[in-house]
């Protein structure tokens, strides 16, 4: 795909080194000490949640040669963007979806049309074959007025206009974190409520924020 994009031959071999760099063995080892390391120090910590954390480590996946991007370059960004540009092309131009995002691998469609959603998903299906790829098992069809849809971190909600609230999953670990702060057993405090006021921010979240008194948290 990028060599009938790009014909600068010293340009696309700075791109395949970028892509093939995971395939290096050093890096998968670099990440299983950087697991034994973290997953011992939960191990001998006193937090409430480090089996579940711990768990969350063991499932932290390693490169597979020849396959994927590696994870934290810009460059994996764009060529991640890039590498559904033509599907972007096929459900705009070819299924005539007028409104649909995406954002790396997370894709939505908006139509009012159920059976005709249900013909554009096979459509779909057919064209990522040809890549290779398939959809996870969380692609569905839903009514986002009613159910609403997770997306970049936040659940949509589309009723007279655009709704964002806190995933409940988000919302659970938010309010046990506080819950840990005011107890003193969470470091750094202060960086984690940082953290959930610029998340909650982008979204219609204040008064889930405002129930919880900061000054005395971090007191």
């Amino acid at each position: 795909m990028l060599k009938r994009k790009i014909k600068d031959k010293k340009y696309l071999d700075i791109l395949f080194k970028i892509i093939d760099s995971t395939d290096s063995d050093y890096v998968n080892e670099s990440i299983i000490k950087l697991k034994e390391k973290e997953i011992n120090y939960l191990k001998n910590s006193n937090l409430n949640d480090k089996d579940k954390r711990i768990d969350e480590i063991n499932r932290i996946p390693l490169y597979k040669k020849g396959k994927g991007l590696g994870i934290g370059n810009v460059v994996s960004q764009i060529l991640a963007i890039f590498y559904l540009n033509d599907l972007d092309h096929f459900i705009k131009e070819k299924l005539h979806i007028k409104y649909y995002i995406r954002y790396q691998d997370d894709g939505i469609l908006l139509e009012y049309d159920k059976e005709y959603l249900k013909y554009c998903l096979d459509e779909i299906n057919k064209f990522v074959l040809d890549y290779g790829l398939c959809l996870n098992d969380k692609t569905k069809i839903i009514n986002v007025s009613k159910e609403g849809v997770d997306f970049i971190g936040f659940r949509f909600y589309i009723k007279n206009k655009i709704i964002l609230k806190v995933r409940n999953n988000t919302k659970k670990r938010f309010k046990k974190q506080m819950k840990l702060i005011k107890k003193g057993k969470i470091e750094n405090g202060k960086n984690v409520v940082a953290s959930y006021k610029g998340h909650f921010k982008l979204g219609n979240c204040y008064h889930l924020f405002k129930k919880f008194d900061f000054k005395k948290i971090l007191s």
